[in-house]
């Protein structure tokens, strides 16, 4: 699942419900663990999102983005709470059966096929959820011209 690192940048073009921000990485997100593992460029450099628009933004603002709320509390429920609820469920049945050792067998393969189910639903989950612009901080700082960011 995409981490939850609030950034800020500047909206440089709006197409509908989507926005395009230009994040200058500086601070903090220079040298952070999630550049270390690929999530984004340790280099300190710029780079553009695409991200949904809910808020309103127009071309010059300055937003906070990250991750909606609901992507964060189902990628909870699939990493912790399912898995969870399947080895109880798993090993309460198998101590229905008064078989011996039938609480762990059972216990440990429900909590294994629901996790594989759990990690392909976070897999599915990271790949179509985006990022949103969660809020603006600054209505248009100014009519600067953006081209001298990108080259």
């Amino acid at each position: 699942m995409k981490a939850e690192i609030p950034e800020t940048g500047t909206v440089i073009e709006v197409n509908g419900k989507t926005a395009t921000v230009l994040l200058t990485k500086r601070g903090p997100c220079k040298g952070c663990s999630a550049g270390r593992i690929g999530l984004c460029d340790p280099c300190g450099g710029i780079s553009t999102l695409v991200v949904m628009n809910e808020s309103g933004a127009e071309k010059g603002d300055i937003v906070k983005i990250g991750v909606k709320k609901e992507i964060h509390i189902k990628g909870y429920l699939y990493s912790f709470i399912l898995p969870v609820v399947a080895l109880i469920a798993g090993a309460f049945t198998g101590h229905l059966t008064g078989i011996d050792y039938m609480e762990e067998i059972l216990g440990f393969l429900s909590f294994i096929i629901v996790s594989v189910y759990s990690m392909k639903r976070l897999y599915s989950l990271d790949k179509t959820s985006k990022l949103v612009i969660k809020s603006i901080l600054s209505r248009r700082i100014s009519d600067l011209s953006f081209q001298e960011f990108t080259h």
